[in-house]
């Protein structure tokens, strides 16, 4: 059994800890988790080219690995998922416009 009288910190909520709670809430300054994201973002249109070019999620994966060798596995799959979505959504958005296209010169009024 464990110890029933181990003694617990107080901490004392005084005016000055609550106005550091209050900026650290209203802060406009990104976490190191925002910062990391935001960096990792500027790398999807070089992710984007090189797989329009056709290299393989593996290769990129690897690339990016050699470059940030500290970024786990995790990111880099959530990197390459994330910029095979950008591409899917472009390539959907070009076959939309381009069936509008069709439409358009198929169902011309005639005069």
């Amino acid at each position: 059994m464990g110890n029933k009288n181990t003694k617990k910190e107080v901490v004392a909520i005084d005016d000055d800890l609550i106005t550091q709670a209050i900026m650290a809430i209203e802060s406009t300054e990104p976490t190191p988790e925002e910062l990391e994201a935001e960096q990792l973002a500027k790398l999807l249109p070089s992710i984007r080219m090189a797989m329009h070019r056709g290299e393989s999620d593996d290769k990129i994966g690897k690339k990016v690995k050699s470059v940030i060798p500290g970024l786990h596995y995790t990111k880099v799959n959530a990197l390459l998922a994330a910029a095979a979505k950008l591409v899917s959504d472009r390539n959907a958005h070009a076959d939309q416009c381009d069936h509008m296209a069709d439409d358009e010169v198929h169902h011309e009024p005639r005069v």
